[in-house]
């Protein structure tokens, strides 16, 4: 199990239904990654509005900033749109920008150089499916409700942010495959 900071979900936040997704995710990250993962749930920037809802980090080899987006997202030519009443209102979000200006500030705050170190960007959809997109297939920077489930999230992970890893072990597995076959 990943390291988490803290080390549970807030008790305070587990009640508001605005946080629902975030505890979801918090449970998933928890139980998809090893403890070689150190993982941070709503990391603010010093002095500004600004938070991170999740930042992954496998020390030697990644990072990872999730921005989640609970309840209904939909996207369109003009990116994305989140449900925000029962009226149907609806407002233009987008969780990568977001992501990233809070990432960066962090980085400032921390004098921490992102251009030295391996940093992924990725929105979490966890009350969507993947069907609602379509487009998106099992692209690397978008994971939805399908992806909650623990050994998904790890394989989608490990996939998304290890690719030339991932690549060398199917090949590994292909050619242990054939010379099985052969024998």
């Amino acid at each position: 199990m990943a390291l988490m900071f803290p080390a549970s979900f807030p008790p305070d936040r587990i009640a508001d239904p605005k946080r629902r997704g975030e505890a979801a995710v918090f449970d998933a990250l928890q139980a998809a990654l090893d403890d070689t993962w150190k993982v941070f749930y709503d990391r603010r920037v010093p002095g500004s509005r600004r938070a991170i809802d999740f930042i992954a980090i496998k020390p030697g080899h990644t990072m990872l900033a999730l921005e989640v987006k609970g309840g209904l997202v939909h996207a369109g030519r003009r990116g994305f749109r989140q449900l925000v009443n029962k009226n149907g209102q609806r407002i233009a979000t987008d969780p990568y920008g977001q992501t990233k200006k809070a990432l960066a500030a962090l980085a400032a705050a921390a004098h921490i150089d992102l251009a030295q170190m391996p940093v992924h960007i990725a929105a979490f959809f966890p009350m969507m499916s993947a069907c609602a997109y379509p487009w998106a297939g099992t692209g690397p920077h978008i994971f939805t409700r399908e992806d909650l489930e623990p050994t998904r999230l790890r394989e989608r992970l490990s996939n998304s942010l290890f690719p030339q890893e991932a690549q060398e072990i199917k090949d590994r597995l292909s050619v242990l495959r054939q010379r099985l076959i052969c024998l």
